[in-house]
């Protein structure tokens, strides 16, 4: 089997992207009828249980993370993997789903939450768990296919079950359904045959999981956190409009999560047989947010406007959700290479390190700029400790390796081209102005069309990039 140091990067990357755009667009589609039908507060209700699901699942797929970085070490045994993770989804099920319930009933008086989420992170968990492990492999740009079969199951079960009539567990018996339907062809893909870990495996797992698992908890708790403020200290409507500034700003980082599901693999798998790496890191800095950058941009411009148009006068006010999510995800963006080399290069401990301090920073700040500014402050708190993370991030990553770049030309070249893009489309709204929906989506055609323009004209390494992915697809499929 070939490794993944061996593989075609770009490649994957492309392939990747398409089922990216191919899973945001369905999810999109759902996620505006599904937010109409069951209003703000039913929205933000489900989503409060989707962030403690995810934050309790994190244990399987903190040990999962470990097993994929040993995995794609060049002398593990991939099979003794797959076992270690098939095990700990059993040892999930049987203890964690009923601690869960009990811990949520004794905590929470709303009788939705302490059944929801045992439900949600027991299945979503060991889809992850597997889909983890197979982006370690060769084929990694699979795992984010599988996503789209995953959302295209999830889309298509909630909404037959909320327009049934079941409401919010409607959207949660149509999310277990996705990764039900999955989980057997995760199997198939990864291509292992699962055998019992042996002592060494489990030590030498544990060495890194020790670190990734708690990483996980507070990446999740820092990720959902900001929905979880609001849920308590706003309101749940609050909760909804802030997970519609999440879903407009999601192809932020179709990119830059296909560049992270592999990045840290690749780094693992070419450090472990003493091969460079640090080619493939310039790259994904480059390129990890050449749509953050436009999309950002435009936030600037069309963000109230964007969502009231898409999910309807109910979600007005969530423009500066948009706004501040744009500037949080482009920061993403560029802390999601760094992050994956500090992985690949086993130190999970200064991911942690990071995670804390970050978690800390957004508690804090969250709730006394809550205080000041509502729930505004909530998402500005969010910004300024993405900003902070990616500091700390880049200065692990140039103490522990030779890496001396911070931004690249790529990156300068799409911060022009998107401040060209939105000041056009502002002299554009300001002088024509809007009057529907049809102007909103001609805008973003236009705005498109001249970030595309700018970019391939300016960027002879976009250009040449581009041109080797798209012949190395034609060689594939010849």
């Amino acid at each position: 089997m070939t490794q993944i140091g061996d593989t075609d990067f770009g490649l994957q990357v492309g392939i990747g992207f398409f089922g990216k755009v191919a899973t945001a667009v369905i999810g999109l589609v759902g996620s505006i009828i599904l937010a109409r039908a069951v209003g703000p507060a039913g929205y933000g209700v489900f989503y409060i249980s989707m962030a403690i699901a995810q934050f309790c699942g994190n244990t399987l797929t903190g040990s999962a993370t470990a097993a994929k970085k040993r995995m794609t070490e060049s002398d593990f045994d991939s099979g003794e993997a797959l076992g270690f993770v098939l095990l700990s989804i059993g040892a999930m099920a049987v203890l964690g789903g009923p601690l869960a319930y009990l811990f949520l009933e004794a905590v929470t008086e709303n009788p939705t939450i302490p059944v929801a989420v045992p439900l949600l992170f027991v299945t979503i968990s060991s889809y992850w768990s597997l889909n983890t492990l197979l982006s370690g492999m060769s084929n990694f740009s699979l795992s984010i296919w599988t996503g789209t079969v995953n959302t295209l199951a999830q889309t298509v079960a909630k909404l037959l079950l909320v327009l049934y009539g079941l409401g919010v567990w409607g959207m949660v018996g149509g999310t277990m359904a996705g990764p039900l339907l999955v989980l057997p062809i995760l199997m198939r893909l990864i291509q292992v045959r699962p055998s019992l870990p042996s002592r060494e495996t489990i030590r030498s797992i544990w060495e890194y999981a020790q670190w990734s698992v708690p990483n996980g908890l507070l990446g999740t708790a820092l990720s959902r956190m900001d929905t979880v403020l609001l849920g308590l200290l706003a309101t749940a409507s609050a909760a909804g409009k802030y997970q519609v500034g999440l879903q407009i700003t999601m192809p932020a980082v179709f990119i830059s999560g296909v560049i992270g599901s592999g990045l840290m693999g690749r780094v693992s798998n070419l450090a472990s047989r003493k091969r460079e790496w640090i080619d493939d890191l310039w790259n994904s800095v480059s390129y990890g947010s050449i749509l953050s950058i436009p999309i950002f941009f435009g936030s600037l411009v069309l963000s109230e406007t964007l969502a009231v148009t898409v999910f309807g006068n109910d979600y007005r006010g969530a423009g500066v959700f948009v706004v501040g999510l744009a500037l949080y995800r482009l920061f993403e963006t560029q802390i999601k290479p760094f992050k994956a080399v500090l992985g690949g290069l086993d130190r999970p401990d200064l991911q942690f390190r990071i995670s804390l301090l970050s978690f800390s920073l957004n508690v804090a700040l969250g709730y006394g700029l809550w205080t000041v500014m509502g729930a505004t402050g909530i998402v500005v708190a969010t910004v300024i400790t993405a900003a902070m993370t990616y500091g700390l991030t880049l200065w692990s990553v140039r103490r522990i390796t030779t890496v001396e770049f911070v931004v690249t030309k790529p990156l300068l070249t799409q911060i022009f081209s998107a401040s060209v893009m939105a000041s056009v489309i502002y002299g554009l709204k300001s002088t024509v102005g809007l009057s529907g929906w049809e102007d909103v989506v001609l805008y973003l055609a236009i705005g498109g069309a001249i970030y595309g323009t700018l970019e391939l004209f300016l960027s002879e390494h976009l250009r040449a990039a581009a041109l080797g992915i798209w012949n190395d697809f034609r060689t594939m499929r010849a």
